[in-house]
């Protein structure tokens, strides 16, 4: 076989892969295109899917902890309630007890000087002469 014949079957060969190729390609990327659109896709769904899935998990999580924590309030309102009826009945039946706080307090007052002066009718101070039970009148002037 001379030089030349071997030439020309070569490039025949490399033609014929070339045309192969070229064939191929023009006729099976249509296919692939297709195929990886839908591939795409269907990628695409999947993760529209687990985000929604996400989003709906998230918002029953939020949702269980906003319950728990509505019961968590009224509990501790309800517990609040009570405590607060508990010490107004036990203020009024035992009402000098405020008075005798207030005037506990007043000896922890620091450097602030308090002068308790007990008080009687309208809120006027009650003198020396109310203790011998006479009846004073008070008016007050209109202008």
């Amino acid at each position: 076989m001379s030089d030349s014949e071997y030439d020309k079957r070569v490039i025949g060969a490399i033609a014929f892969i070339v045309i192969i190729a070229l064939v191929a390609i023009f006729g099976v990327y249509p296919y692939y295109n297709v195929w990886a659109s839908e591939k795409s896709g269907e990628a695409a769904y999947m993760r529209a899917t687990q985000d929604r899935n996400i989003q709906i998990l998230e918002a029953t999580a939020k949702e269980e902890a906003a319950k728990h924590n509505y019961n968590v309030t009224v509990i501790d309102a309800k517990a609040h309630a009570e405590s607060i009826r508990i010490i107004g009945e036990e203020l009024e039946r035992n009402k000098d007890y405020l008075t005798y706080m207030w005037i506990q307090d007043t000896g922890d007052a620091g450097d602030e000087t308090y002068i308790y002066v007990p008080s009687g009718k309208y809120g006027m101070p009650i003198q020396e002469a109310t203790r011998l039970n006479k009846e004073t009148e008070i008016t007050i002037q209109q202008e």
